[in-house]
């Protein structure tokens, strides 16, 4: 009934012929306007994060991405696909500079930047204070070492959570009150940072 599998497959080349069938016999789309009519399971995917290369966290989202829209379409859903949107990455703050412009020396700068791993050029751009989150505290922090491992499974990173300084400028990170990938908290309680600002007359 099924063809043996030899042991010295090469793995990588039968997958590119799998893809290359997908896309020459456009299985993709047979698949679903054969399911016209039947209830719709809509599906959004994000694109790839904005800064650097892939990593094993792609990896794990995109598996879970893929696994999903299978499923549902095996129990007979019309699963259509949706390319959603992402904020973060260093191209988009980027970007947020050219509409921003430059920092005036004389006004105080609040930036609300949602990854914290470029706070050196956030500082550099003139934000007195930036305030960020997206690395849930480490997920798992341990004593006198602090946050084990981001979001995108790197581990020690070196902005976790509190209060950091980089040439005068502040950045105050929480460590929020939600998951990401890993549905973990491990010695690490959740919180909501209230910040309070007192004004100042430089002229005094």
């Amino acid at each position: 009934m099924y063809n043996k599998v030899s042991t010295g497959m090469n793995f990588v080349e039968r997958e590119k012929e799998v893809e290359k069938f997908w896309k020459d016999k456009d299985i993709f789309r047979k698949s679903i306007k054969l399911r016209e009519g039947a209830p719709t399971y809509m599906f959004y995917d994000g694109p790839p994060t904005a800064n650097g290369k892939p990593h094993i966290g792609h990896v794990l989202t995109r598996v879970i991405k893929d696994m999903i829209p299978r499923y549902r379409t095996m129990k007979g859903y019309r699963v259509p696909r949706k390319a959603g949107w992402d904020t973060h990455g260093l191209p988009v703050e980027l970007e947020v500079e050219k509409l921003l412009g430059s920092v005036k020396e004389d006004k105080f700068s609040i930036l609300l930047a949602h990854n914290p791993e470029y706070f050196k050029s956030y500082a550099k751009w003139g934000a007195d204070l930036t305030v960020s989150g997206h690395i849930h505290g480490g997920i798992m922090r341990l004593p006198l070492i602090g946050g084990v491992i981001s979001p995108s499974l790197r581990l020690f990173p070196k902005y976790d959570s509190g209060e950091f300084e980089e040439n005068g400028k502040k950045m105050i990170l929480s460590r929020g009150m939600g998951l990401h990938h890993i549905k973990l908290r491990f010695f690490n309680r959740p919180e909501i940072s209230v910040i309070k600002i007192t004004c100042q007359d430089k002229s005094k």
